[in-house]
């Protein structure tokens, strides 16, 4: 999807891939080795978590707190992230909570987003758990 910038530049484009995954399934790895790759362009936030609406609606559990304050809320500051996306053939996001909170997000791709590729990442479960109780 194509957006006109302003003073008549060349348009941009929002994500026309996202990676989705679980905590600890290697989603960052993932994202900064396509942020590395000359014809892709990825969010400079990691995890924007727009779709999934949690900066705006977040749970009760521990860590909430600082996902209100790094998470973008509106529509205006998720087109900010993509601005520099002019002339990359593959523009994408990575919020692991994209998968998790599907009922979501699912009608957020499609307002927003129309048709993007979907990257998920999956991880033995007894191996992400012991992951995530170590960290």
């Amino acid at each position: 999807m194509h957006f006109l910038s302003k003073k008549n530049e060349p348009p941009f484009c929002l994500p026309n891939f996202l990676i989705v995954g679980a905590a600890k399934c290697g989603t960052t790895s993932l994202y900064y080795y396509l942020k590395q790759h000359p014809d892709v362009f990825m969010s400079e936030i990691k995890e924007p978590r727009f779709l999934s609406n949690r900066a705006a609606n977040p749970g009760r559990g521990p860590g909430d707190d600082s996902i209100v304050q790094s998470g973008v809320r509106s529509f205006d500051d998720y087109l900010n992230l993509f601005k520099k996306s002019t002339g990359m053939k593959a523009v994408g996001e990575a919020s692991a909570d994209t998968l998790f909170l599907f009922e979501r997000t699912i009608p957020a791709i499609q307002r927003y987003l129309d048709d993007p590729r979907i990257v998920i990442i999956l991880r033995d479960p007894v191996k992400r758990a012991y992951s995530a109780y170590n960290y």
